[in-house]
């Protein structure tokens, strides 16, 4: 808060993606519960992933056609988890994704017509459309 008070922009500079095991996350917790309007006009930029990095390093694919990905911590136990639906059919019927945290629809994401929709939309209309089933934090 200090640094925002003496600078107009401050940047929280991590490895990696911010989207995944990032430290940012816990500290823009704090910010949304304390400091809402600066959590409001603060911004998340994606990164490269060291996975990704690694795929590509090896020219392996993580994933290609109509195989999966994952990833989880190595911690000898169960944990919950995110999971992101990608590719769907134009037309495809969500009931599949059984929903078991809160689910994010985004369609065109950084293309013209981006929306981004806080549940899961019923039927795809777009080809560019993924679902996030981000777990629920208890």
């Amino acid at each position: 808060i200090k640094a925002l008070e003496e600078n107009n922009i401050v940047s929280f500079v991590t490895l990696g993606d911010a989207g995944v095991y990032s430290t940012v996350y816990y500290l823009l917790e704090i910010i949304e519960r304390e400091y809402p309007s600066i959590y409001k006009n603060s911004e998340v930029i994606a990164g490269i992933t060291s996975f990704s990095q690694a795929s590509a390093k090896v020219k392996k694919p993580l994933c290609i056609g109509d195989s999966a990905f994952s990833i989880a911590p190595l911690l000898g136990y169960d944990v919950p988890n995110t999971t992101v639906y990608m590719r769907p059919k134009v037309g495809m019927d969500t009931s599949c994704i059984e929903q078991k945290g809160q689910v994010y629809t985004f369609e065109n994401l950084n293309y013209d017509g981006e929306k981004i929709t806080p549940h899961k939309i019923e039927k795809t209309s777009k080809y560019m459309t993924l679902f996030i089933d981000f777990y629920k934090k208890v």
